[in-house]
């Protein structure tokens, strides 16, 4: 007669001939008792972290396809870390903001993901470099998107952040500050101007978020787009 096979449940070593996913974890038979035990608890605190998804995940700039949680965690973490340091602050929503812009042309695109991300990594690559493939990728499949400075000089009415608008120039500036502070060229204190750059920073990336939702896409879900097979079979 074949011996049952042992599993994890719920802290419990038993035998049982039915696997439930969800409750049972497999262990081979040819590990002594103690070992098969280390591994089951190894396992299942693993699983149970995993299934924990308000912990799981919680990285700057990682894809769990919830919209609202992630734009709350990447903004709530950008402002607990101006509370901190504002130069740091500054950094980081700069960096979110060109995440932002990069996760759209991925999920607005039509370029295979693969073949844009290649693009994408280029080290010469900046928000210039963004500006100019959104508009080869982005314009080109979207007749009612603009370039990427209008989608924010077009914005009516106009927010304003202490005294400044939004607006592709006033962007511009805030990575100037964003590139002096990496650089170090920047030894003025930033207290006058960090929040104001933040702001920016944070609204402009909402308003990317916006504009992929209005097009039924979250640039928060994983991206997936690969050669058409018709494209394929005629190569």
């Amino acid at each position: 007669m074949r011996p049952p096979l042992f599993v994890f449940h719920f802290g419990h070593l038993t035998a049982s001939s039915e696997i439930r996913r969800e409750a049972f974890v497999f262990v081979p038979r040819f590990v002594s008792v103690r070992e098969r035990q280390a591994r089951l608890f190894l396992r299942a605190k693993r699983r149970a972290s995993i299934d924990r998804r308000g912990e799981w995940g919680k990285a700057m700039f990682r894809v769990r396809g919830e919209n609202r949680q992630d734009r709350q965690y990447h903004v709530s973490l950008i402002w607990n870390v101006y509370k901190e340091d504002v130069g740091a602050a500054i950094i980081l929503a700069a960096t979110y903001f060109e995440w932002c812009i990069r996760r759209c042309i991925l999920a607005l695109g039509a370029t295979p993901v693969s073949d844009l991300r290649t693009t994408m990594n280029n080290p010469g690559m900046n928000t210039d470099g963004l500006k100019d493939l959104w508009k080869s990728e982005v314009c080109l499949q979207h007749s009612d998107i603009c370039a990427l400075p209008d989608v924010f000089d077009s914005q009516r009415p106009k927010q304003v952040f202490d005294g400044t608008k939004l607006t592709w120039q006033n962007i511009g500036r805030a990575r100037k500050a964003r590139n002096d502070l990496v650089h170090g060229a920047r030894c003025e204190p930033l207290e006058a101007h960090g929040k104001k750059h933040v702001e920016i920073f944070i609204a402009a990336s909402d308003i990317l978020i916006k504009l992929a939702e209005n097009h039924g896409r979250s640039i928060f879900k994983i991206i997936k787009r690969g050669v058409k097979k018709a494209e394929s079979s005629a190569k």
